[in-house]
């Protein structure tokens, strides 16, 4: 997931899942030959393909993609230690730390919606898939917003997201000294609005691909204004607001 055609999922009972050989995670290199480099490559090739396909393939190596100790709340309400990471085949190993311990999976390419919550005055990540909900929070809010961000990203890799515009944009940020009266400054990104509705943003157009976005806000409330030397667009949603400029 790093701007490389990679499989995300094996439809069960599908073409690939019953010949066997691909898994999560490949790089289609190339389909009956012809060497592709987009995923609309790839699949312009399978429509003109016929039913048996070739495809040259790499298989890399699994990877942590993010790893933190979190906490999670159990089935009894209380918040217990873990050791989680995400991995680049999109599953989620988790370890308890303390006893009883014992280890776990979680499917993350199978996750279907995220909610970030309070709870007294700390911020729960609830991880919704179709068959349980996984709620789990951090001791630095950084942490727990960019396991929201990572996790986000993969969601939208199954969503099949489209990029319908993007640009250069200044977004507004807390000043590094406050002291001096720097307590906000604008810096340039590379934004990325997608189809559903999400809005991203990174250090250029070259990292502008799933799994290196910076930080992402839905679209729910857009304001625009216009000042003798700036137009400003501010972005709201249920936790957290930009303020863009151009």
């Amino acid at each position: 997931w790093d701007g490389e055609v990679t499989v995300g999922a094996i439809t069960t009972g599908g073409p690939a899942d019953r010949e066997g050989t691909l898994v999560q995670g490949d790089i289609i290199r190339a389909v009956e030959g012809v060497i592709c480099s987009t995923i609309e490559e790839v699949t312009h090739m399978v429509i003109r393909g016929s039913k048996c396909l070739r495809l040259a393939i790499c298989r890399r190596p699994v990877t942590v993609v993010l790893e933190s100790e979190i906490r999670m709340k159990m089935p009894s309400g209380e918040w217990e230690p873990f050791a989680f990471r995400l991995l680049s085949n999109r599953n989620i190993e988790f370890e308890k730390l303390s006893p009883p311990v014992y280890a776990g999976e979680i499917h993350a390419r199978l996750a279907q919606s995220l909610c970030l919550l309070e709870d007294r005055g700390e911020r729960v990540l609830e991880i919704q898939t179709a068959h349980k909900a996984f709620a789990i929070k951090a001791n630095l809010a950084a942490e727990i917003n960019m396991w929201q961000l990572r996790l986000q990203e993969v969601i939208m890799l199954q969503e099949k997201v489209a990029n319908v515009a993007h640009g250069w944009l200044l977004k507004e940020e807390s000043g590094s000294d406050t002291a001096k009266g720097i307590g906000t400054q604008f810096k340039h990104y590379w934004f990325v609005l997608f189809s559903n509705g999400i809005l991203m943003y990174f250090s250029g157009p070259d990292r502008a691909v799933l799994g290196q976005a910076l930080g992402f806000v839905p679209v729910e409330h857009c304001t625009e204004s216009s000042q003798p030397n700036m137009h400003t667009i501010l972005i709201r949603c249920s936790f957290a607001s930009w303020l863009l400029a151009t």
